[in-house]
């Protein structure tokens, strides 16, 4: 098994993160007509509304919406964005938080949100985010 290497994103990377955020939020603005969300579970139901209204159909906003979702889980649970390397996908950012027996729980929370939109199956970003936050899920 690889080892995977954790580290903090670099100001590149960060500049990278804040740009996908911007667009994000950009399409809140023009969706939804509100210019902020909170940080927090409450906003999980408009994010909803945006995850319904793509569906497959726009690659490219999975990303900054995966941002913006992951930002609550940064706030709400713990999580903290890092980059991981050392696999066969190289370096790329995911949500990474410790578990109280020390286990390392990882989401690479763009990569499912693509996976689950080009499976057909339907993303349920409360279903999700009630398992990640689950006292199981840090076990």
């Amino acid at each position: 098994m690889t080892k995977l290497n954790f580290e903090l994103p670099t100001a590149e990377e960060l500049g990278r993160m804040q740009s996908a955020r911007e667009r994000g939020l950009g399409f809140v603005r023009t969706e939804l007509g509100i210019d902020a969300l909170p940080p927090d579970r409450s906003a999980i139901s408009m994010l909803q509304v945006l995850v319904d209204r793509i569906g497959d159909s726009e690659d490219l906003l999975w990303e900054p919406l995966g941002i913006l979702f992951g930002d609550i889980l940064v706030h709400e649970a713990n999580f903290r964005w890092m980059f991981i390397d050392g696999d066969q996908w190289g370096r790329r950012i995911a949500l990474v938080r410790q578990s109280d027996n020390g286990e390392t729980q990882m989401v690479n929370l763009m990569l499912k949100l693509f996976e689950l939109a080009q499976s057909d199956t339907p993303v349920n970003l409360r279903q999700m985010f009630d398992s990640y936050t689950s006292p199981r899920s840090a076990e």
